[in-house]
């Protein structure tokens, strides 16, 4: 902005701009009030036009930078909600600079409730409740709104805008071992094209909880790789804990299922039928006559499609 403009909140478009922003990599917090004024946000809009003068702007909230942090704010008026999002590697040093700046005067007098939001339905939780279990130590909690047992570690995540990093997680049976370990080696070649996190339950770190980091990982992924077989197909913890959410999570376009099949198994009955799937027809790996032949052509399916979906490896 030029100096001695200002900003006048009800010119503004009512419309959030079309803007790159991952709420699931944000740390969410806000304030809940009894009646959300309009003139809230606005106040909020005004208090931060000194330090938010590259960002965008809206009716309803704001983006900018501050510092290394990247700063959503909106009014959700149908949860009486002003939402906070931050990505920082730090989220709780920014959250002091919004409070400090903006949130002590806009709230004076108003006395909402400070909440956090749920991953799953993105309603508020109180904060005090959530922050006591989370202090005790306590790994997940209940939503009252959509029912889920939600991981804290979920509720308090937050990834740096400059982080593109992709996360890929390996799902498979124990007994593919070989196969699981073959396939890391080859996205491991994908490295020279962008940064890639490729993780498994052999990842875990001793005397950790290792459902709890394994449904972590989940959370966070943005490709689950299903390695199919019999062994996969029979497993009741491939089932319950990796499948089935993930499959929830597909369907809601959080994150991407991309089946391999490795074994001859009946793949066409699982809930992954319905996606595409890898070597080409449903061929096993274990059938092709040249093995590189076919993990150079599922390496090859899975980075057009980190490409399609994510612009990953873009130049």
């Amino acid at each position: 902005e030029e100096e001695g403009t200002f900003i006048v909140p009800q010119f503004l478009p009512t419309q959030r701009p079309d803007i790159q922003w991952d709420s699931k990599k944000a740390f969410r917090c806000g304030f809940q009030y009894s009646f959300l004024h309009r003139g809230l946000i606005a106040r909020a809009i005004v208090r931060l036009g000194d330090y938010a003068s590259t960002g965008y702007y809206w009716r309803n909230g704001l983006r900018f930078d501050y510092e290394e942090a990247a700063i959503l704010i909106e009014a959700d008026y149908e949860q009486r909600v002003l939402r906070v999002e931050i990505r920082h590697e730090k989220p709780e040093f920014v959250e002091k600079f919004m409070l400090k700046t903006v949130f002590e005067k806009v709230n004076k007098d108003l006395n909402p409730k400070s909440v956090l939001f749920c991953p799953e339905c993105h309603k508020p939780l109180p904060r005090g409740d959530v922050e006591k279990l989370n202090n005790k130590g306590a790994e997940t909690t209940t939503c009252p709104h959509c029912k889920d047992n939600v991981l804290l570690s979920k509720i308090f995540q937050s990834t740096p805008m400059n982080d593109d990093t992709l996360n890929i997680f390996i799902s498979y049976a124990h007994k593919d071992e070989k196969y699981k370990t073959t396939l890391h080696n080859w996205l491991k070649q994908l490295k020279w094209k962008g940064e890639l996190n490729i993780w498994n339950d052999r990842d875990i770190l001793p005397g950790a909880n290792w459902k709890v980091d394994i449904e972590t990982q989940l959370a966070k992924a943005d490709i689950v790789l299903m390695l199919i077989s019999p062994d996969f197909m029979i497993s009741e913890f491939i089932e319950n804990v990796e499948l089935t959410p993930t499959i929830e999570r597909h369907d809601k376009g959080e994150t991407l299922i991309v089946p391999v099949i490795i074994r001859p198994c009946h793949w066409q009955d699982l809930p992954t039928a319905k996606i595409q799937v890898l070597p080409k027809d449903g061929k096993p790996v274990s059938k092709h006559k040249d093995k590189d032949d076919a993990w150079l052509e599922v390496t090859q399916k899975i980075k057009a499609r980190l490409k399609e979906r994510f612009g990953w490896g873009n130049d």
